[in-house]
Order: C-alpha cells, then sequence, then structure tokens
C-alpha cells in the first residue's frame, strides 16, 4: 500500500498531500468513502487516508479540504473530529518517499492538540518525533529528526534544548553544551538551558560555572531568592 502510494505520487512534479484520521467517532472505512466522493487521488491503509491534490500548493483548496472534512457526520448527523496533517512538494530537498513519512509525522502533530486540527509540517513535527524517539530509546534516530527540525527553523529554542539533553544521554557534553549555550544566546533566561548548563558545569566540577548557571535559573524562577 506504501508503495503503491508513492508510485501514484510519481507522476506528479508538483503535489499537496494530505493524510487524515478520525479522531473521535465514525471510522476509517465510512472517512474514506466521504473523501473518495469529492477526491479523485485517495489513498487508504492503515487506517489513514491520503488525498493527494496536484499543483502546486494552494490555500485556498487546502481550506476548502479543511471546511470538508470539519462537516464529515456519520449517522444521526453526528459529527465526527477529523485530525489532519498536510506536507507539499517538493519542499526543502525531500523526496517523494519523505514526503509520505512527513504527512505521517504532521498528522502526530496534530494528535497533539486537545480539538481536531489540521496542521502543515513543520519543525515542531520534527521535535514531537525527536521527542518520540527519545522516549523510547533511540536517541541517535531522535538526533536526526532535531537536526531536520532546525533545518527547518534554526533558531527554534525547544528543539536546541531537545538536541541539548539528547547529546548529553549520549554522553557528549560538548554538544550538549554547545546546544545550550545557542539557547541562551537566543533567549538569555532560559530556564531549561540554564539548568542543565549548571548540571553539566557540575559534574566537570566547574563549582563556580555551576553556581552562575543554577543562580540565574534561580532568577528566572523567583529573583527575591537570587544570589543566595
Amino acid at each position: 500500500d506504501y508503495n503503491r502510494l508513492l508510485l501514484i505520487l510519481r507522476k506528479f512534479e508538483l503535489f499537496t498531500l494530505v493524510t487524515c484520521a478520525i479522531r473521535k467517532n465514525g471510522n476509517a472505512i465510512q472517512l474514506n468513502e466521504y473523501v473518495s466522493k469529492k477526491y479523485k487521488f485517495v489513498h487508504f491503509f492503515d487506517n489513514k487516508i491520503f488525498i493527494i491534490l496536484p499543483g502546486a500548493k494552494d490555500k485556498k483548496e487546502l481550506l476548502t479540504l479543511h471546511n470538508y472534512l470539519h462537516n464529515f457526520t456519520v449517522m444521526d448527523n453526528q459529527r465526527c473530529e477529523v485530525d489532519a496533517g498536510v506536507t507539499y512538494f517538493p519542499h526543502n530537498n525531500y523526496t517523494k518517499k519523505q514526503a509520505i513519512i512527513n504527512c505521517s509525522k504532521a498528522l502526530i502533530h496534530a494528535s497533539y492538540f486537545e480539538k481536531q486540527s489540521f496542521i502543515e509540517f513543520d519543525h515542531v513535527s520534527l521535535n514531537i518525533s525527536g521527542d518520540i524517539l527519545f522516549a523510547e530509546g533511540n536517541i541517535t534516530g531522535a538526533i536526526r529528526e532535531y537536526r531536520q527540525g532546525l533545518k527547518l527553523n534554526d533558531s527554534d529554542i525547544n528543539l536546541l534544548n531537545s538536541m541539548g539533553v539528547a547529546f548529553i544521554t549520549l554522553n557528549n557534553s560538548a554538544k550538549g553544551v554547545g546546544c545550550f549555550k545557542k539557547v541562551l544566546a537566543l533567549d538569555h533566561d532560559n530556564l531549561m538551558a540554564l539548568y542543565n548548563l549548571g548540571l553539566c558545569s557540575s559534574h566537570k566540577k566547574h563549582r563556580e560555572d555551576a553556581f552562575q548557571y543554577f543562580n540565574k535559573a534561580l532568577e528566572v524562577i523567583d529573583p527575591d531568592k537570587s544570589g543566595i
């Protein structure tokens, strides 16, 4: 099924790919039937529906699809909640195969919101996929995702902090410290970076540096307690 979708995508030089899944009410088969009534290029596997919109990215067309999914109902006019992830091709040198993967990452990103969401793949999607790999113990894979995210937004503080923690987990303190210092260059009051730099300095027995970082972190939390 994955390969069949890739074969279809190879027919198009430009496309937007949307994948959607039921969050609440209804089921994937019903959603597939509903979407197939309006859109020509629909592929269904793994309980997800992939919709191909040929041509360059069209915000108006995406809005139409968003509204169409929002109005999906089942028996007794019970409205279903549908999450959707979006990516487009070409984008940032990603291959068509990677576009399918990125679209699925955007769908996971959408599922993190409290209500049904229509999310375009971005650096936050990669931060989330990296965090999932990190939680599974795949630290190298997590770092790969964080790096890809920083290619899309090299000043994202959450990505830099996440990558710093991952490097520290691999006992690569030099790269970890480098990430945290980049964070402080962007936000000198960032609590996570200050705390982690304090831990790194303490581990290396650089007590004066550790004190300065921890004291600054304490000042960020409560200015009245700094200097203790």
